[in-house]
């Protein structure tokens, strides 16, 4: 999907803009790097990030931000979706606070994956659009993470929560784990991206991988390093790979010295909050 979203951009849509949205003095820019921080009353925010292909003039300075997004069908699309216009109006704010000039518009595009038709929608900037839907979300969702705490497990909209980063923390996924912190790896969870630990481990150095990710990211284990199984019981401790791999990565294996006295005793790994404290 990520592939055929750069493709549709830069096949479709830079040449459709270049031939409908520009002039002699003005061309397309593939996208513009915004950075800026947001003061209320009560706080601050920060916004960055980079936007999709922008019409500037001759000197590289922005006339129109545009958004571009594929999707499966155009056929129910009445209009620009909330969570899409909040995007835009995120660039919008960033670009016109930069800039000497006004930057009051957007345009969000519309392209269907199958057939390649374009819908267009011209997205002025809403100010009280922007501040009480957009600026009050990003101000909660800024609270919780200084609180170290999960935004509330109740969607938006019912994809959100497929896409979500704290899927299967929060306990209304498959996962058995609940109100776990935005910190800290979930033992005996497969699916992390490589891509996803790689930004981790960049931003807590000192972290591990889990067995269950070491045997499924093994080019990750020598700079990394891997946490070893526990037992809460009898202290004893085994390396990640000394145990037998269970078919379902999320069934802890027991410990074979608390079996020997005729106890079940599930090993463990440090708990996510205590992944950047413990088990150095």
């Amino acid at each position: 999907m990520f592939w055929a979203g750069t493709r549709f951009e830069e096949d479709i849509v830079v040449p459709y803009l270049l031939e409908s949205a520009t002039t002699d003095d003005t061309y397309v820019q593939n996208s513009m790097w915004i950075d800026t921080t947001i003061e209320t009353e009560e706080d601050s925010v920060q916004v960055r990030g980079v936007t999709d292909p922008v019409i500037v003039d001759a000197e590289g300075e922005p006339l129109l931000v545009t958004e571009i997004k594929t999707t499966s069908s155009l056929e129910y699309l009445s209009g620009p979706k909330p969570h899409h216009k909040a995007q835009l109006h995120a660039y919008l704010y960033a670009l016109n606070e930069k800039h000497d000039h006004s930057i009051q518009d957007g345009l969000l595009l519309y392209g269907a994956r199958d057939t390649l038709d374009i819908k267009a929608y011209h997205v002025p900037f809403d100010e009280t659009f922007w501040n009480e839907g957009v600026v009050a979300w990003m101000r909660s969702q800024t609270a919780y993470r200084e609180n170290g705490e999960l935004p509330p497990a109740k969607p938006v909209f019912d994809w959100e929560c497929s896409t979500c980063p704290f899927q299967g923390r929060c306990g209304e996924g498959d996962a058995p784990y609940q109100d776990v912190g935005y910190t800290g790896l979930l033992p005996g969870l497969a699916e992390y991206r490589k891509q996803q630990l790689t930004e981790y481990f960049d931003a807590y150095p000192s972290a591990k991988l889990t067995p269950t990710l070491a045997r499924k990211y093994p080019s990750l284990i020598d700079e990394q390093g891997v946490y070893e199984w526990r037992c809460t019981a009898c202290a004893s401790t085994y390396a990640w790979d000394e145990l037998e791999e269970k078919d379902d990565p999320s069934e802890l294996p027991l410990c074979a010295g608390c079996a020997e006295n005729g106890e079940l005793t599930t090993l463990t790994v440090p708990t996510p909050e205590n992944q950047l404290t413990d088990y150095r």
